[in-house]
């Protein structure tokens, strides 16, 4: 149970008096939650431009990773299966979580989306869309029966080769990772090029 306590130890209590503290603690467990911390023996508050910079940076990506940030966040490519992905969820959605029937009706459902998903993901045409900007190949997409496999594994599309043992995977609930190989066939053990 999460109750809202006020801290005994808090500076707005000793300059208001007891019982007038504006600054809540949380009760959690029965453990006293509030703006102070310990941690080594070291005791104090976090500034919020602290904590405020700390994100900044982590989001920056400033803390150094393994790969290059093209090969990391899978860039254009990322944007463009994002939409295919987008699009077949929709679909899926709407339609009692039955996949498109053939290629061709998963095409008219994209040329529906319109013009804005094709800006959003930086293309000009569906077929553009259905083509994956880092290795140059259709994406692996399953409709009618066949993609009843891929969809137990919570998969859409994906890239067919990739880029530096990296591929980006499109899934069911309507995000887009890039895995590498080893985790890619883990997911899709029975892959076809």
């Amino acid at each position: 149970m999460t109750t809202v306590a006020c801290s005994p130890t808090s500076s707005a209590e000793r300059a208001c008096g007891p019982g007038r503290s504006t600054a809540p603690s949380i009760r959690i467990d029965g453990r006293l939650r509030g703006s102070r911390w310990r941690a080594g023996g070291v005791r104090g508050r976090v500034a919020p431009a602290a904590v405020f910079a700390w994100c900044a940076v982590s989001s920056l990506g400033l803390g150094g990773c393994g790969r290059p940030p093209a090969a990391a966040s899978g860039g254009r490519g990322r944007a463009v299966l994002g939409e295919v992905t987008r699009a077949y969820v929709t679909h899926l959605r709407s339609n009692a979580y039955r996949p498109p029937a053939n290629e061709a009706a998963f095409r008219a459902l994209l040329a529906q989306a319109g013009d804005a998903a094709l800006r959003r993901a930086g293309v000009r045409s569906v077929d553009e869309l259905l083509i994956s900007p880092r290795d140059s190949q259709p994406f692996v997409i399953r409709y009618g029966a066949e993609a009843k496999d891929m969809l137990d594994r919570g998969v859409v599309a994906y890239e067919r080769s990739g880029v530096e043992g990296h591929r980006l995977v499109g899934y069911a609930l309507g995000y887009v990772s890039d895995l590498d190989q080893q985790g890619f066939e883990q997911l899709v053990p029975d892959h076809t090029n």
